[in-house]
């Protein structure tokens, strides 16, 4: 029984000087997020992987779009031998059909015919180029904001992780470099975080943020931003929303209360709304 030395149940266990020397280096070592700002610097970095790999699937989506619509015309000029009101019926339901609405369809069909009685154009064959300089037209006008009233309002809407908050951010910052001054309404109160990450973004641009607690209605945060708006002689007033898809009812009921809030406080301000795509 002498061969062996039992440990008293109280006794300390031994810890050798490199284990101890080890500790003592590690107490030293800072912890890799020493403040909330940091943790706000990954969750942006994140986020912004998660917009390039959208980015990327909606580059791609396009390109089947576009290659898909512009094979259906190409099928389309190669079937006519002459432009007459069959051809532009027959363009106007291709254009349709390929997702590009009733109305611009429509509007895309009757520039169409204007060019083609001013130029006397009777080829279908010719008419590739009238469409495409048309379509280009059509996608490059009604890009600039209306911002003439004081305050005007721009509301950012979008699914979760397309950007909406850094944009608001850098919006934000953008116009305030321009000398105007702007509010922000922080309603993205259902992603957790997203108030605080909004929080440091109107810190970083120098401008006035107004905030509940999470979980708050979206529409009281936008009424209070309206109100401070007013009182402070604010111009711009910039609101955050929380991400969703037009399919969920109850998100879209909460967009539409927004929008009344914003009517009925503010009638005559301009109202512009910003889908972010990613």
């Amino acid at each position: 029984m002498g061969l062996f030395n039992r440990k008293k149940k109280n006794e300390e266990p031994q810890v050798s000087e490199k284990t101890s020397s080890l500790l003592e280096k590690l107490q030293d070592v800072s912890p890799i997020f020493t403040d909330h700002e940091s943790d706000i610097r990954f969750q942006e970095e994140y986020e912004a992987q998660q917009r390039e790999l959208a980015a990327n699937k909606l580059r791609e989506g396009l390109k089947k779009t576009r290659d898909g619509i512009a094979d259906k015309v190409q099928q389309l000029l190669n079937s006519f031998t002459k432009i007459d009101e069959d051809f532009f019926e027959e363009l106007e339901e291709t254009l349709i059909l390929s997702d590009i609405g009733a109305e611009t369809s429509a509007e895309i069909c009757d520039k169409l015919r204007a060019e083609v009685k001013k130029t006397g154009t009777t080829e279908p064959s010719d008419v590739k180029k009238m469409l495409k300089d048309i379509i280009s037209e059509i996608l490059s006008g009604g890009n600039e904001l209306n911002l003439s009233t004081k305050p005007s309002v721009i509301m950012v809407i979008g699914v979760n992780g397309a950007g909406k908050t850094t944009t608001i951010g850098k919006m934000a910052a953008n116009f305030k470099n321009a000398g105007k001054k702007v509010i922000v309404a922080a309603a993205d109160t259902f992603r957790a975080a997203a108030i605080d990450q909004l929080n440091v973004w109107t810190e970083r641009a120098g401008v006035d943020i107004i905030k509940h607690s999470e979980g708050a209605d979206p529409a009281a945060v936008v009424f209070d931003a309206l109100s401070a708006a007013k009182a402070r002689g604010a111009d711009i007033v910039l609101c955050d929303t929380a991400g969703r898809l037009h399919n969920k009812k109850n998100l879209m009921e909460e967009l539409k209360k927004i929008a009344r809030v914003i009517t009925r406080e503010c009638p005559e301000a301009s109202v512009e709304t910003l889908l972010v795509l990613g």
